[in-house]
C-alpha cells in the first residue's frame, strides 16, 4: 500500500493463476482517500509476475498514465518557496485538476496563473473529492530592483491587506486580521464567507489606536473576502476589495 503522487491510495493484490502457473499482480486505488466516503478502483492495471523472481513493485515502477487522473483535489504548487531570480522573472502556477473550478488568491479562476511579483499565492480548488487547496510563497530576494525614491511622498494613503491568515495555530504569528494603514482617518472593515455571510465588521475613526481587527475565532480554514472603506487625511473617499486564506 503506497501513497502515490495524484493523493489516491495504491494497493498491490498478488494471486497464482494456476492456469497460467504464474502470480498475476493486480493494481488498485483508494480514491478520495482524506474524505468520509473513499471509493475503492479494482484493476487499474493488472500483468503477470515472474516464478523466479519476486512480485513488488513500489509506484515508480509503474507507468506515469496511471497517475495521470484527476478526479480527487489533490492540489501542489511545487515547492513552498520560490524565488523569482530563479525562474527568469515569472512562473506559471497549475493547480491541477481539469474540469474542476478554482478560486486563487489574485481572484482568477482559471486553472492556471502566471506570477511576477513577490507575495504569497494561494488556489482553493473544488472538485469531486471536495475542496483541496495549496499555497506558495513568491519572493525577489537578490533580483535587481529598482532605486528608492529618495523623496518619497510620505502624506500619501497607504492601505496594505495581506491575504493569508494563521489564527490559533501556537506560533503567535498573524493572529489578527487587519489592514496596514498610513494616513487614514477612517476606516471600515468587513469580511465575509464564501456564502457572503458576514463573519467581521469593524470601523473606527482612530485606525492608529483602535484598527478593526478580526481574531478569526470559530472560523473554519478556507478562502474568505474582504471590503473596506476608507477616508485619507484629506477626507478622500479609498474603497477596496480582496481575498484572504485562513489557515490553521
Amino acid at each position: 500500500m503506497q501513497l502515490g503522487p495524484d493523493g489516491k491510495i495504491y494497493v498491490l493484490f498478488v494471486e497464482y493463476d494456476s492456469a497460467i502457473e504464474l502470480p498475476v499482480n493486480t493494481l488498485n486505488r483508494i480514491v478520495c482517500p482524506n474524505t468520509a466516503n473513499p471509493t475503492f478502483e479494482y484493476g487499474v492495471l493488472t500483468f503477470n509476475g515472474s516464478a523466479s523472481a519476486g512480485n513488488f513493485n513500489g509506484l515508480p515502477n509503474f507507468p506515469a498514465w496511471i497517475f495521470e487522473n484527476y478526479d480527487s483535489t489533490y492540489v501542489a504548487l511545487g515547492p513552498d518557496n520560490v524565488n523569482l531570480c530563479d525562474v527568469g522573472g515569472s512562473l506559471q502556477l497549475n493547480a491541477g485538476n481539469p474540469g474542476a473550478t478554482y478560486l486563487w488568491s489574485t481572484g482568477s479562476t482559471e486553472q492556471s496563473i502566471t506570477v511576477d511579483a513577490p507575495g504569497t499565492y494561494f488556489v482553493t480548488v473544488t472538485g469531486s473529492c471536495g475542496l483541496g487547496s495549496d499555497i506558495i510563497t513568491i519572493t525577489s530576494d537578490g533580483c535587481n530592483q529598482p532605486d528608492p525614491d529618495p523623496n518619497p511622498d510620505n502624506t500619501l494613503p497607504v492601505l496594505i491587506a495581506p491575504n493569508v491568515f494563521t489564527p490559533e495555530n501556537e506560533d503567535n504569528i498573524n493572529e489578527n486580521y487587519f489592514l496596514t494603514c498610513q494616513n487614514i482617518s477612517y476606516l471600515k472593515l468587513i469580511i465575509t464567507n464564501r456564502w457572503g455571510n458576514i463573519v467581521f465588521e469593524g470601523e473606527s475613526n482612530d485606525v492608529v489606536n483602535n484598527n478593526p481587527s478580526w481574531d478569526g475565532k470559530n472560523a473554519v480554514e478556507g478562502v474568505y473576502f474582504y471590503s473596506y472603506k476608507a477616508l485619507d487625511s484629506n477626507e478622500k473617499l479609498l474603497e477596496g476589495h480582496g481575498f484572504l486564506h485562513l489557515i490553521r
